[in-house]
């Protein structure tokens, strides 16, 4: 938890440093630049995004599975109220 946070405080700094340059370079970019630009940062967004939702998925199921009983005991119960 604390070593994610911290990977999220240094991404946080990188994007505000790269949010400077851009900003004096985004003046001298051709349309097509930027285009270019706006995918790649796109696709990183999209690409942190998924891995932070796997992550989250990952650790919700852990979770549920200590509360829930296994898989065999739930067919037999199944099976049994059908009965």
């Amino acid at each position: 938890m604390v070593a994610s946070y911290l990977s999220n405080k240094k991404e946080d700094e990188k994007d505000e440093d790269e949010k400077e340059e851009n900003e004096q370079s985004v003046e001298h970019l051709s349309p097509q630049d930027l285009l270019k630009r706006h995918i790649k940062r796109a696709k990183n967004v999209r690409a942190r995004l998924r891995e932070e939702r796997l992550q989250r998925i990952t650790r919700y199921r852990s979770r549920l599975r200590l509360l829930l009983p296994p898989a065999i005991e739930q067919c037999r119960n199944d099976t049994a109220a059908g009965n």
